[in-house]
């Protein structure tokens, strides 16, 4: 188009955001932003009569939206380097960053760092240690591997012997006066390893040059590579090949539902509409939900499948791209794509919910635009609450509620004390530090939008699921990403949430089964009493809490902010409980965290409604009347624990 000065062409290829950001260190344009801008600069360039004697060069890409190209123009005897990075359509521009000639290492790192927030995010961890390990060669380093890496060169005429790559490498930086080594193309990439081919530069302490190409296989065991294989530059099937035995495939998404529907769009396809009928359930339901184009609601067998056989009669054909989201056994939400006679003229995809029984026989599908996944999810989420999750709707209720939470950029509602720990390999946080990594990370991606992929368990404590994410950053940036989280519940909080790489579900798992455990119950006389002068408190009946309290019972408050004060008194006890019943709480819970023998225990008794706790050492007489109930902040463990013990020392 810049050759032929088409600039009706070029705006079509130009996204109306398109930028340009020109780092060049003498004469450089700056930053420029627009379609229209981008295009004004085109035409500048091209009046000075270097249309036809500008050519560029490929020297490496990043997926399937970013390149760095190598500019000459012979008119104006320049080169330059720049960077091309196309927007999610991979149609259109989004960007394109120059650089001087002799700045190849920051050209690289742009490329690179653009594609770790691309197309590469869903596996940044691994992307990390590779492009680690190219920058430690750049630097004559030996890049970080486990301590049992396994290197083999399979390269038909320069070769290592296996476990000699270090040795050759430490060679090669004695023998050379620079190196320089740079990823020119990604082949495959996973959450495994990677394999590339890359092109290498060297010049000799006397002076000779060097270049030449190779296929690297690197796999990697957390931040670490763990085995790197190298190829000849044109056996690239060989190493893809090799990849793949060694990186099992990821696990497909699926259940019940899924395969009835995929044996339904087979039978479809057939014409096997017997088939068709004893997949179908008799009170089959389809509410097809799309705004401009629909069926409309359809009931029963009979109608349902007249209407796919209008569909394929008169040439459309029907088919599941793939499964997007699974609950349970029973329900999917699936990418269904509806093609004509001529697919790129008719050609329609839909996300479709699909619900079967007992006897695995569909009994609902409901159709969504492709674009309203929120929706679909939310219809997906409502028939699992009320269907397989029922037994622990009030565990699902607070899981969908949490992910809301984060899609509207809050938090969920948070225990006081709740744990977060990260066993992710890549990109981690500190244990305690979720809050603000996930502060940051709405701060970064404004539009970030998570939702629950599959649910692998499901009980009253809480569950374990596999969630996706997907986001853009303010700078422009695309990244998707999965990975797998266990979180748990106190009352209506959230309490606990760990995450895990996507490929570490046994991990998760085995996790889950160990905080899911039932504890012993710890308890004596001193608890099972405050436990029932709960019950009282709940009930309001201040006649039968009276009958738990001495009659020179007290309480002393002790936390540092907001108290009550030290209350003497059975009628001043329970005037403070009244007071509180007055302000609306309801009720309160007690957890046991310590007792000693039959008349003392250290319990955490909170209101989940207020979000208020208190640690509370309970002490009871020989006829087991509460006598004494000190009051502490719940960071006050070890005061808590001391008065404990000074009261038992004092006592039994």
């Amino acid at each position: 188009c810049f050759a032929a000065r088409d600039w009706v062409a070029m705006a079509e290829i130009l996204g109306n955001d398109s930028s340009s950001d020109d780092r060049r260190r003498v004469v450089n344009a700056g930053i420029r932003r627009g379609r229209d801008t981008f295009i004004a600069d085109m035409r500048a360039v091209a009046e000075v009569g270097t249309a036809d004697n500008t050519t560029s060069t490929v020297l490496a890409t990043r997926g399937e939206r970013l390149t760095l190209n190598r500019i000459h123009s012979s008119a104006l005897q320049t080169e330059l380097l720049n960077v091309v990075e196309l927007n999610a359509d991979e149609r259109t521009i989004a960007s394109v960053v120059v650089f001087d000639i002799e700045d190849i290492d920051a050209a690289f790192e742009e490329l690179d760092a653009r594609y770790l927030a691309g197309e590469a995010a869903a596996h940044a961890g691994t992307w990390t240690v590779v492009a680690r390990a190219y920058a430690a060669l750049n630097r004559r380093e030996l890049p970080q591997t486990t301590s049992d890496w396994v290197d083999i060169d399979r390269r038909r005429i320069v070769t290592i012997e296996a476990g000699g790559m270090k040795e050759y490498l430490r060679s090669m930086f004695d023998a050379t006066s620079r190196v320089s080594v740079h990823i020119k193309v990604v082949h495959r990439l996973s959450n495994s390893g990677a394999v590339v081919t890359h092109e290498s530069h060297a010049t000799s302490q006397e002076g000779l040059d060097a270049e030449w190409q190779d296929i690297s296989l690197l796999t990697v065991d957390g931040d670490l590579i763990n085995r790197c294989e190298v190829f000849d530059e044109t056996d690239l099937d060989t190493a893809l090949a090799r990849f793949d035995q060694l990186s099992p495939p990821a696990p497909r998404l699926e259940n019940a539902a899924t395969r009835v529907f995929e044996r339904l769009y087979s039978c479809i396809a057939s014409r096997d509409w017997d088939a068709v009928a004893q997949i179908t359930a008799e009170n089959v339901s389809l509410d097809d939900r799309r705004r401009v184009v629909n069926a409309g609601v359809v009931h029963g067998r009979d109608a349902a499948i007249e209407g796919t056989q209008a569909t394929v009669d008169v040439g459309f054909t029907m088919t599941m791209l793939g499964a997007m989201a699974i609950r349970g056994e029973r329900l999917a939400l699936t990418r269904v794509r509806v093609s004509g006679p001529d697919p790129e003229a008719n050609q329609n995809d839909a996300l479709n919910i699909v619900e079967i029984d007992a006897d695995d026989r569909i009994v609902a599908d409901v159709v969504f635009d492709i674009e309203y996944v929120g929706a679909a999810i939310a219809e997906l989420d409502a028939r699992y609450l009320a269907g397989e999750a029922a037994a622990h709707s009030r565990t699902w209720s607070l899981v969908t509620g949490a992910f809301a939470a984060i899609n509207r950029h809050e938090l969920p509602e948070l225990t006081p004390d709740w744990v977060n720990i990260d066993h992710r390999h890549g990109a981690t946080f500190a244990p305690g530090d979720m809050t603000a990594f996930v502060h940051d990370l709405f701060e970064d991606a404004p539009d970030i939008d998570v939702y629950v992929e599959a649910v692998h368990r499901l009980n009253n404590l809480g569950v374990v699921v596999t969630h996706r994410a997907h986001g853009t950053s303010r700078q422009g940036f695309e990244a998707e990403w999965r990975e797998i989280g266990i979180f748990m519940f106190d009352g209506d909080l959230l309490s606990r949430c760990e995450l895990f790489d996507e490929a570490d579900l046994a991990a998760a798992l085995a996790r889950f089964e160990q905080l899911s455990r039932p504890l012993a119950r710890l308890e004596n006389a001193a608890s099972r009493v405050y436990e029932r002068f709960m019950a009282t408190f709940a009930a309001r009946d201040w006649d039968a809490m009276a009958q738990l309290l001495a009659n020179d019972t007290s309480t002393d408050d002790r936390r540092r902010v907001v108290n009550s004060g030290i209350q003497d008194g059975r009628e001043a006890n329970i005037a403070t409980m009244r007071a509180f019943a007055d302000l609306g709480v309801m009720n309160m819970t007690s957890e046991v965290i310590a007792t000693r023998g039959e008349c003392l225990a250290l319990s955490r008794v909170g209101s989940a409604a207020f979000q208020t706790y208190v640690l509370n050492i309970v002490e009871i007489d020989a006829d087991e009347l509460i006598v004494a109930v000190v009051g502490l902040d719940v960071g006050d463990i070890d005061a808590a624990f001391a008065e404990l013990d000074a009261r038992y020392l004092a006592g039994e």
